[in-house]
């Protein structure tokens, strides 16, 4: 129903906003007619959960679709009245007998104003994960300086940087494994280097696992039973018949995508509400990568688990994350929403009477690729210093076209090469 076209320099959400609203005004979907789930249609496009329902809440406040409590989404009976409007007119036929009913019972107004408050604060919700001024030092080097990050319920968030950034120093200070020089990290705004039990909700699959090699399957959870007492042994066997992972060998026997899979499987089945993924998909190939993504995926849809996740995969995180972040010189830069990544970035394919590939070096913008008086450039939006240059040397060429992750990151990070 959804195609998404992950190279498109429209968001994603915006992909199905548009082909959401195609399909309705083509006569495809008719009012009334059900649409899939948040969850399901997530799992059809293998996107990120947390942009199927922007799209979905976006296409609600315009009138196209409509959510009813205990039967599931559809298309408008009547896309010419405001829904807002229908919604708070709702809201109100509802709160009026409560209000009436409080009335006579003599409860103060006074009260129902605070009930109304808590009510707001646990709708806006406790940040599941929070670091606030982590910096750690190794070997006299700074190798992560007051880095201050928060993630919410049900976010994949995606943690970028060259290789020796700090990421996985930043993913082992989370957990605890090693211990930060300063700052904290909270848990629903319970500190975890304090109340160290409060560790497992908060599980970290590191890129290689040698305390798993001696062990099989059965093996490695019968102690993570003893460890973990939200254990799902049901799920992980469940998990393991689906995705076809020996039992019986042992961890160092499997190849590394089953080393992978088994470790996301064991992660998942502690149930944690949240889990640190470093570089899950390293080394595996297309089917298995599919299908570990599509578990994370299901994960988050189902259970509302909230990822971190690093990766040199950059095709992987624009796909299933919803924000994303920087790590440069040991400090955390440019958290943004992957929705409106492409909106701030912009490539450009350039020509020019001459040569200006050192002028351009010394301005700071950075070149893709370059062929005599031929350049392909990424920028930001927001630079209008550059682009008036550029301008000012009158190119025989501009074009302006789709950047993808990938590009922002090689412009990021490889215009700091020596050339």
């Amino acid at each position: 129903m959804i195609q998404i076209d992950p190279r498109s320099s429209t968001p994603i959400y915006e992909q199905i906003i548009q082909q959401m609203k195609e399909l309705c005004f083509k006569g495809v979907l008719k009012s009334g007619d059900k649409l899939p789930s948040v969850r399901e249609l997530s799992t059809m496009i293998v996107a990120n959960p947390n942009t199927v329902s922007k799209a979905y809440k976006e296409l609600e406040r315009q009138g196209i679709i409509e959510t009813l409590r205990g039967r599931g989404t559809f298309v408008s009976e009547n896309t010419g009245e405001s829904l807002d409007e229908r919604k708070m007119e709702m809201i109100k036929d509802q709160l009026k007998p409560l209000i009436i009913d409080a009335f006579y019972a003599g409860i103060d107004f006074n009260y129902i104003h605070e009930w109304i408050d808590e009510i707001r604060k646990e709708v806006g919700g406790i940040p599941m994960l929070q670091i606030k001024k982590l910096t750690k030092t190794l070997d006299g080097v700074e190798v992560l300086k007051e880095i201050d990050l928060t993630l919410e319920s049900g976010e994949i968030f995606g943690l970028l940087g060259r290789n020796g950034s700090g990421k996985t120093t930043l993913l082992r200070c989370i957990q605890q494994i090693i211990q930060p020089d300063k700052g904290e990290v909270l848990f629903e705004n319970v500190s975890i280097f304090d109340h160290p039990l409060v560790k497992r909700k908060v599980i970290y699959m590191p890129v290689q696992n040698p305390a798993y090699d001696r062990y099989s399957y059965k093996q490695l959870v019968r102690t993570l039973r003893t460890l973990y007492p939200d254990f799902d042994v049901t799920y992980a066997n469940e998990l393991m018949n689906r995705y076809g992972v020996p039992e019986t060998k042992k961890y160092r026997e499997l190849s590394t995508g089953l080393k992978k899979q088994l470790g996301l499987i064991l992660a998942f089945a502690i149930r944690p509400a949240v889990i640190l993924l470093d570089e899950p998909t390293d080394g595996i190939d297309a089917v298995t990568r599919h299908d570990l993504l599509q578990l994370m995926i299901d994960e988050v849809a189902h259970r509302n688990t909230t990822i971190l996740i690093t990766s040199h995969r950059l095709e992987d995180i624009e796909r299933i994350c919803n924000r994303i972040a920087f790590l440069e010189d040991n400090q955390l830069a440019d958290v943004l929403n992957v929705d409106d990544l492409k909106e701030n970035y912009v490539k450009l394919q350039l020509a020019f009477n001459q040569d200006l590939t050192l002028e351009m070096r010394k301005k700071g913008i950075p070149i893709l690729e370059s062929t005599g008086v031929f350049y392909t450039v990424v920028m930001k939006q927001e630079d209008r210093e550059s682009h008036e240059w550029l301008r000012s040397h009158e190119p025989k060429i501009w074009n302006e076209l789709p950047v993808s992750l990938e590009e922002i990151f090689i412009a990021k990070f490889g215009g700091k090469r020596r050339w």
